[in-house]
């Protein structure tokens, strides 16, 4: 069978990747590796090629000048029906992208990472997909740089007053904006009240969510909510306006909307 030719394998042929620079020259050898990665078809079958991309597009830390197309590339494939074991790589990938600096390499532009967390941005819908529905846990982190926030999954919330323990929530996701709050790498428990959190509602959680749940979050001044509607197929968004919650919009999977906090979000991608 041959290799599958989507999105992100178009975005390599149409790339010319003599013209960019990674950490030892020009980055021909960056569009062979991730033609290999994208092609791979086993865990095993990654390694090499991953590898190849992590000591040459970024090292240590660097990223280097064909991070920016190689960042489009690995983007591009979560808008298609990808294997497992490549959606994890190439999460890591972006993680690592996302989180370095630029080298002082000649023809690194400085914002280079910069650039690169704007790619992210643009294609987020796919990543958003992953995150909510798929089975990599890394989905959401890479989300989070892009966005400048930090965003966990089932985070057990502690923010009962003097009492930490004497309120424990448990969303289905909550958000942080990345420069308000502490490292959470290793929190069991978090103690800081989110700025964002999605509840996936489902017909025995919904009358508890919508009433219970909602008023809790508003006392506690969380300022956005989703509900997100997976069997109709939409989701809602709230906003805290002088402590009552107002439904600022509500979106459904037609629709290319523009989702606060966020931005620019294809709803529909969540529910394939």
């Amino acid at each position: 069978m041959g290799r599958m030719v989507g999105i992100a394998e178009r975005i390599i042929q149409a790339t010319d990747w003599s013209r960019l620079r990674e950490a030892c020259g020009t980055a021909e050898g960056v569009g062979i590796a991730l033609s290999d990665l994208l092609a791979a078809a086993t865990p095993e079958a990654t390694e090499e090629p991953y590898w190849r991309l992590e000591n040459h597009v970024f090292i240590q830390g660097e990223v280097f000048e064909a991070a920016e197309a190689c960042t489009a590339v690995l983007v591009a494939a979560f808008a298609e029906e990808r294997p497992r074991h490549l959606r994890i790589g190439a999460l890591d990938i972006l993680f690592l992208i996302l989180g370095g600096e630029a080298s002082g390499e000649p023809g690194t532009p400085p914002d280079i990472v910069e650039r690169c967390r704007r790619v992210v941005r643009e294609g987020l819908s796919g990543l958003v997909h992953e995150a909510v529905w798929g089975q990599c846990a890394g989905a959401w982190d890479v989300v989070g740089r892009a966005l400048g926030w930090v965003i966990l999954p089932a985070a057990e919330l502690h923010l009962g007053r003097p009492d930490p323990r004497s309120l424990v929530l448990v969303p289905d996701f909550s958000g942080w904006r990345a420069d308000a709050v502490p490292d959470m790498d290793d929190a069991i428990a978090v103690e800081v009240v989110p700025d964002w959190v999605c509840e996936i509602l489902s017909p025995s959680t919904q009358r508890d969510t919508r009433v219970a749940k909602m008023a809790v979050y508003a006392s506690l001044g969380v300022r956005h909510v989703w509900l997100v509607e997976p069997v109709h197929g939409f989701v809602e968004v709230y906003e805290l306006r002088d402590g009552v919650w107002a439904r600022v919009q509500a979106a459904s999977v037609e629709e290319r909307a523009v989702l606060g906090p966020f931005g620019v979000v294809e709803v529909g991608r969540w529910f394939l």
